[in-house]
Order: structure tokens, then sequence, then C-alpha cells
């Protein structure tokens, strides 16, 4: 019997379930930004978010639960510290080890990512203050958020 991995997301921001098997024949190449990673960094990839209006950011996890992002960058959407684009992927080391149970974004854009410790994080633009960090400022690097849920 194959057991059942959840997180793979696509445009819609819908989970799609996946299997074990399945994982290794995981087509990414449907998104355009995936062509800036190499087949070495495209083999290792376990969960992938592509969002942004037309497709040009991307979160993923990798098999040894690192996470990477890559992409536009608007509102500082990556988490990366800065608003700077990047063709390069680049670590969240903040995020590293954490294991993703659900990710959400929404325009702007913003994310919000649950853990499977229970933990909660949101980075990206927040003019409405949908971060939940108390602030109308935009998130650069990943916040935890551990009140007002």
């Amino acid at each position: 019997m194959e057991e059942e991995v959840p997180g793979f997301y696509g445009e819609s921001g819908k989970s799609v379930q996946a299997t074990l098997s399945s994982l290794k024949m995981l087509d990414v190449g449907k998104w355009p930004i995936f062509s800036l990673c190499s087949e070495e960094e495209l083999q290792l990839i376990r969960q992938a978010c592509v969002f942004g209006s037309a497709g040009n950011e991307v979160l993923y996890t990798t098999v040894n639960d690192e996470i990477f992002v890559l992409g536009t960058n608007c509102s500082g959407c990556l988490g990366v510290g800065d608003i700077q684009s990047t063709i390069e992927p680049r670590r969240l080391d903040s995020l590293t080890g954490k294991k993703i149970a659900s990710l959400s974004y929404g325009s702007g854009p913003h994310i919000v990512l649950a853990t499977t410790d229970g933990e909660v994080f949101t980075w990206g633009h927040n003019a409405y203050s949908q971060l939940g960090n108390g602030t109308t400022n935009h998130g650069l690097v990943p916040c935890h958020i551990s009140t007002n849920l």
C-alpha cells in the first residue's frame, strides 16, 4: 500500500494528494518559474506552492525539510528579508527543519504557513493587517503568530 503525502499546491492554492511513488515523477515543468532551477534542485522538491498574479513566485520544500523561495518577491512575499527579485533559489533559514502542514497565499501577495507542530508563520503584503501581527507593515521575513488565532 502506498503512503499518502499531503502538500502539493498549484496556482489555485488548493492541496492535491500525491503518493510517495509519484513524488519522483512530479512534473514541475508546467510552471515556467521552475526552469530557473537546476535538475538537481528539481529532484529534491517534495512540496511546492506557485503563486503571484502570473505564477512568478514559488516556495518549495525539499526532501531534507529545507524551504526555498524564488521569483519576483512582490511586497517581500518570499520572506528573505528584502524586496529583491531572485532567479536563484534562496533558503528560508528561519523555517528550515519545520514540516509544513498547510500553506496558503493571498493577494498582495502574502503567505500563511502552518507547521505540523501547530506553529503559524506569516509574511508578505500587509496593507490590511492580514498577517495578524498587529501592524500594517509588509512582513519581509516569516513572523511567528501566537496571538489572535
